[in-house]
């Protein structure tokens, strides 16, 4: 990895409040973009930018109306996005460290001074803008748990987003470098996806804060919904959420009475569930790899949000014996 600083004409560290982190992934056009809409806030409160760029690129220039110090890195190997941001972490000096994606526009002003505002509780380890749809300009919903439930019930009729976020989307999301530094970053187990959703729950875990901020604070978001269109994402997507599930499965433990075993635990389940039909499906390879069973996963989870029948699915309990 090798380094470039331009501090022309930059804020001291005393004074910028914010360190901004970009990763680029061959995405010269869009990061040159963002490069100039931060320089057009005039916001003194951005001290530094860095642009991690992950596959093989030139520098790129920095705008001359730029008041933030411009750090480029360059890696001689592709690496995942928490790693990306956390070697840019390893370069911020001040209170705050902004992660944001390329594809974003500051179509609706500024948003740094809101989230600065909310920033003054002390409580507060992560705040974020609300991120608006390209086209619709609909404005994201907050996200609620990364449970196979949750999932399902999402993409059925009557389904409510929560009102308050359980955790913040990493495409624009500032984090005080107190409680990053605290928790040792993002995971890097997480090469792509879930990253963010990860972080939300170990900040929450060690009894920080975390807030959406609507008011004055609202960003466009160019979504490139990858995994839903290539497969190798649509996997990447799957594996990750098994990760995340295995990591935090303590936090969600299956309800079970005293004296309840492995081998009645479904029976257990039925009896609390209460008078409804349940469906079961058994794989019973008992070498399952992990790249099966997202597919497994994922073909669940279409099926039951193409679900047309009389009733409506309210559980889904996912058994395993390792």
């Amino acid at each position: 990895m090798h380094k470039k600083v331009d501090d022309n004409h930059a804020p001291t560290a005393d004074n910028g409040r914010i360190t901004v982190s970009v990763a680029s992934h061959g995405q010269r056009d869009l990061v040159a973009a963002l490069l100039e809409q931060l320089a057009d806030l005039r916001d003194t409160n951005i001290a530094r930018v860095i642009v991690v760029h992950n596959l093989p690129s030139a520098d790129l220039s920095k705008p001359p109306r730029a008041t933030f110090e411009l750090v480029q890195l360059h890696n001689s190997t592709p690496l995942g996005f928490a790693t990306n941001h956390n070697l840019a972490f390893a370069q911020s000096s001040t209170p705050w460290f902004a992660v944001l994606n390329p594809d974003l526009e500051f179509r609706f002003g500024n948003p740094f001074p809101a989230l600065l505002a909310a920033a003054a509780d002390q409580r507060l380890g992560a705040v974020a803008p609300a991120l608006v749809q390209p086209g619709t300009l609909h404005v994201e919903p907050p996200r609620g748990s990364v449970t196979p439930t949750e999932i399902i019930r999402r993409r059925l009729p009557g389904w409510k987003p929560p009102t308050d976020p359980a955790w913040l989307v990493g495409a624009f999301l500032m984090i005080r470098a107190e409680a990053f530094r605290m928790l040792g970053g993002f995971d890097e187990s997480f090469r792509l996806y879930c990253e963010d959703v990860d972080l939300g729950l170990r900040l929450r875990d060690a009894g920080w804060h975390i807030k959406r901020v609507e008011e004055n604070a609202r960003v466009l978001h160019q979504t490139q919904r990858h995994s839903h269109r290539r497969i190798k994402y649509t996997m990447l997507h799957a594996s990750s959420l098994l990760r995340l599930w295995k990591k935090h499965a303590r936090r969600a433990p299956l309800r079970q009475r005293k004296n309840s075993t492995p081998r009645n635990k479904r029976t257990n389940i039925t009896a609390d569930a209460g008078p409804s039909k349940v469906a079961t499906s058994k794989y019973s390879t008992e070498n399952i790899n992990e790249t099966d069973l997202s597919t497994m996963l994922n073909d669940f989870w279409q099926t039951a949000a193409n679900h047309q029948g009389p009733g409506k699915i309210d559980h889904v309990w996912f058994d395993s014996d390792r």
